[in-house]
């Protein structure tokens, strides 16, 4: 998809990542979008009060996004999905469940499946959300299309392995 939105100068100097610098670029070209926000720099993480009100406020952002790009910076390919970091952090869950839109990009910004296949992964990849219901144990119809249920429902534990050596856990109540 060829993008229609201008930008008069856009140097990675600038920004100072590579990575950022690269994400911006997927937005706009693979996606035409104008503009474009990352968790990994748009959330001042020494003040615990933007913090904590960043982190109540994430499922609704990954929720009305346009697309949620996610940039797996150890992966190659579906088969080493689980050897990647990105599945540690403590906001996969949000990133994962909330967006109706997702694209999944490995360690050379190379889409783990191509755009002519899916520009939607969460709809048209069974492949990469089989493996990531295995990471995970969330189930697929979850990672496909999650919603928020009234509280008093059954309750469910989700979270990578090496979480349960860390003790710690996300409690979803779908």
């Amino acid at each position: 998809m060829q993008s229609n939105v201008k930008v008069k100068s856009f140097d990675w100097h600038v920004v100072a990542s590579p990575q950022l610098y690269a994400f911006c670029q997927k937005a706009r070209d693979d996606f035409n979008c104008s503009f474009a926000w990352c968790d990994m720099c748009c959330i001042d993480k020494t003040s615990s009060s933007e913090l904590d009100e960043a982190i109540r406020s994430m499922f609704r952002w990954y929720r009305n996004s346009h697309i949620c790009i996610t940039y797996l910076q150890g992966t190659d390919s579906i088969n080493d999905l689980a050897e990647d970091e990105w599945f540690g952090r403590g906001w996969t869950l949000l990133e994962l469940l909330a967006p109706f839109r997702m694209k999944f990009y490995g360690k050379s910004w190379a889409p783990l499946r191509p755009l002519h296949e899916s520009e939607n992964d969460k709809c048209n990849s069974d492949s990469i959300l089989q493996e990531i219901s295995r990471i995970t144990r969330i189930p697929e119809t979850d990672l496909r299309a999650f919603t928020l249920r009234p509280t008093g429902c059954k309750r469910r534990w989700y979270g990578h392995p090496a979480d349960e050596q860390q003790g710690s856990k996300i409690l979803l109540i779908p």
